[in-house]
């Protein structure tokens, strides 16, 4: 069975106030924008997801919101909070858990662990930028 798997880092964040714990950091105004461009372009490919999961923090969390504005998406959002950096063999466990009935599910959380991900699922070596998304075609049993 194929199954799609699409993997965003989150869009730019803001530094301006250096007193927010790192899990409360927003979005800069590049990365607002950006993450409505992420949205418009998941709709115009017909990319959008069965579910959506996000790291609770606010700047993956809120690139969503914007994604899912933008793209019109109505599907299920999904707040995880062992997403926040957590070890790619966390992130498949995640993603084991995923009832079958979704078929493309979006997974929204932070480098350096992104990176590993997409290394352990394919042997590819990455650097995604923010707001970027890796588009993945997985036979799974």
């Amino acid at each position: 069975m194929t199954r799609e798997l699409m993997i965003m880092r989150h869009c730019k964040s803001s530094w301006r106030d250096t007193t927010l714990p790192d899990v409360e950091r927003p979005l800069n105004a590049r990365g607002k924008a950006d993450a409505l461009a992420m949205g418009r372009l998941l709709d115009e490919q017909r990319l959008l997801p069965d579910l959506a999961i996000s790291s609770p923090a606010k700047r993956a969390r809120s690139t969503l919101k914007r994604l899912a504005k933008a793209s019109h998406y109505r599907g299920q959002i999904r707040i995880e909070e062992t997403l926040y950096h957590p070890t790619p063999s966390q992130m498949l466990t995640i993603l084991s858990q995923v009832d079958d009935a979704h078929r493309r599910v979006l997974i929204v959380g932070h480098n350096p662990e992104l990176d590993e991900l997409v290394h352990v699922l394919t042997g590819q070596v990455v650097s995604l930028p923010t707001g970027a998304i890796v588009h993945l075609r997985l036979t799974i049993d």
